[in-house]
């Protein structure tokens, strides 16, 4: 068993795009647009006979405030068996890692599911332990995309299939967009968006980036109306699922209901790539009503579909008297925040404000895979 840095994409993406474990946050080409936003990375893998059987992609991110690394590994390490001895060969590397760049802690958020036997048992062998805050959102809505289109249709609420009709018959059109001028109509919806709902958004070569380097497998779908842009979505494809990864709506011509149809023709072109999932991405942690995200939720589940809840972040303390007050203080702000998000959704709710979440997608409030601070909950979705 050898343990090293892998640089062939075809070899990477071969192993982690069929691993059970595998995640779009994991692939080569991920790896790629953090290093295009300014990000450092290292692609490891464990290889046997010459065969890859585990991998991490590995963020080396600073703290903000203190200056200390510290190692992120969104949505891996890629490992389908967490008995596997590639499991602790891969976390010995990183650890010497983080000793050369001299890292406050290693942050983890495998892609498995809560309650998946072994992983926490393992995980605390190896040293870890759960941190309550999450820095990837550890609950999402999906959709198995695998049936036939009648019983996708069957699978909606009734009110959401007389919703994508009404939008048919309104002169709702749904198109791919294709020149820099739709792209730039996308993100004018994207900002608007993101002022409505309170979250910040990256600039505009982050999402162009993410279609030139996914190429055919990303797409950015529109919703349009007489010529003007009310919403969109841009898909990523990555083995057989597809991410619903950001999405906007403008205030325009809600009435005609561009996003219940948006939605329904994403489900179509992502059966037509060969996925049989669709990841909406996130939802509450916590399926109560008042929590943020909330009204979005009410609207994914309108879909059809199932939430998933993810395995808890798990962190390896290398530098306690840096780690813990920067944790501490993570958690109170980021429970600060849910307080105050949870008055104002129910605020929302009571003025009958829910609605408005249609076909909008709370989006990151940092770049993918590199949230501010370690503890932080950067991700939305």
């Amino acid at each position: 068993m050898e343990v090293r840095e892998i640089i062939d994409r075809a070899q990477w993406d071969g192993f982690v795009s069929q691993a059970q474990t595998g995640h779009l946050m994991q692939s080569y080409q991920w790896g790629e647009l953090m290093k295009r936003d300014g990000q450092r990375i290292v692609r490891l893998g464990v290889l046997e006979d010459g065969q890859l059987i585990a991998a991490a992609l590995v963020l080396v991110a600073t703290m903000p405030y203190v200056g200390t690394p510290w190692l992120y590994v969104l949505r891996g390490p890629v490992v389908d068996d967490p008995s596997s001895p590639a499991l602790p060969a891969i976390i010995k590397e990183l650890h010497q890692i983080a000793r050369r760049e001299r890292a406050a802690m290693l942050k983890i958020e495998p892609n498995v599911e809560e309650g998946t036997p072994g992983w926490r048992e393992t995980l605390r062998t190896l040293g870890f332990q759960p941190n309550p805050i999450p820095a990837h959102v550890r609950r999402s809505w999906m959709l198995d995309i695998h049936p036939s289109e009648q019983k996708l249709l069957a699978g909606m609420k009734r009110s959401w299939r007389y919703n994508i009709k009404v939008a048919e018959r309104g002169g709702i059109q749904i198109h791919a967009a294709t020149t820099p001028e739709e792209r730039e109509a996308f993100y004018r919806i994207y900002q608007e968006t993101s002022l409505r709902d309170d979250f910040t958004i990256l600039p505009l070569k982050h999402y162009t980036d993410i279609l030139e380097l996914f190429g055919s497998d990303a797409c950015l779908f529109l919703a349009e109306y007489e010529g003007q842009t009310l919403a969109g979505h841009l898909l990523i494809r990555y083995g057989t699922c597809c991410w619903d990864m950001f999405g906007a709506t403008s205030e325009a011509h809600r009435n005609l209901k561009p996003g219940y149809l948006l939605h329904w023709k994403t489900f179509l072109w992502a059966k037509d790539q060969g996925c049989s999932l669709y990841d909406f991405r996130g939802i509450p942690e916590v399926l109560e009503p008042g929590e943020e995200m909330w009204n979005i939720y009410e609207y994914k589940r309108g879909f059809g579909g199932f939430s998933r809840l993810s395995l808890a972040t798990h962190d390896y303390v290398y530098r306690p008297l840096i780690y813990w007050p920067v944790a501490l203080a993570s958690r109170a702000r980021v429970s600060l925040r849910r307080r105050q998000r949870r008055q104002w959704e129910l605020k929302r709710s009571q003025r009958g404000e829910g609605s408005k979440q249609e076909g909008i997608k709370v989006e990151d409030n940092e770049k993918e895979g590199a949230p501010s601070q370690g503890g932080t909950a950067a991700h939305r979705g």
